[in-house]
């Protein structure tokens, strides 16, 4: 079921990506982190909980898969912007994690596990981007580096809320055209007036 949102989501995402001027701006930071800090991330093998950057490569492979229906460690290098060494190093700590299945050269896929974690990542990134959107009205490419940021820390109840208080705001709003206009003329108006007092 959430596979089918997720697709539907990333045509969507090319669709607004191809208006703001051809460059796709999926859920996947443009920066990596180097593999010592990642391992020095990682939780302890008892636990289930992955760090910031293997979440990231996750996510990466996911979005590469939909893309491609299939991912290999070269791709997932040019979508991170990390070494291939980066890369590998990754994947290994995955695989022993259970959550992908990798042999060098050869394709990688995630497991039942895998992708339910890189879908639980993408869908923390979506509602937070779409609530800085939609909501704080910021400016996408502002919203997308901040969302890949949060969703590392956010947890579920917290990101649940945020999808509530959206759908909410959007379906209470008389018109969501006339609340973004209203929502940004207070924003002007309260920067101005914090302005005048300084």
């Amino acid at each position: 079921m959430f596979l089918r949102w997720v697709v539907v989501w990333v045509k969507e995402e090319k669709r607004v990506a191809k208006k703001l001027g051809g460059a796709y701006i999926f859920g996947v930071a443009k920066f990596g982190r180097r593999p010592e800090e990642w391992k020095r991330d990682t939780l302890s093998s008892e636990s289930n909980r992955l760090s910031a950057s293997l979440e990231d490569y996750l996510e990466a492979m996911l979005f590469v898969i939909l893309e491609k229906n299939g991912v290999r460690a070269k791709d997932i290098a040019d979508r991170l912007s990390v070494s291939r060494s980066s890369v590998t190093s990754a994947l290994q700590v995955l695989a022993s994690k259970g959550l992908i299945n990798y042999a060098p050269y050869d394709v990688i896929t995630l497991t039942p596990e895998g992708e339910k974690q890189a879908e639980r990542v993408l869908r923390k990134h979506t509602v937070l981007q779409e609530f800085f959107t939609d909501i704080l009205l910021i400016d996408p490419e502002k919203a997308e580096a901040v969302a890949c940021k949060m969703e590392h820390e956010a947890n579920e109840a917290l990101v649940e809320r945020l999808s509530l208080l959206s759908q909410y705001v959007m379906e209470s709003a008389e018109s969501p055209a006339d609340w973004r206009e209203k929502f940004t003329r207070y924003c002007r108006e309260r920067k101005l007036a914090q302005k005048a007092e300084k």
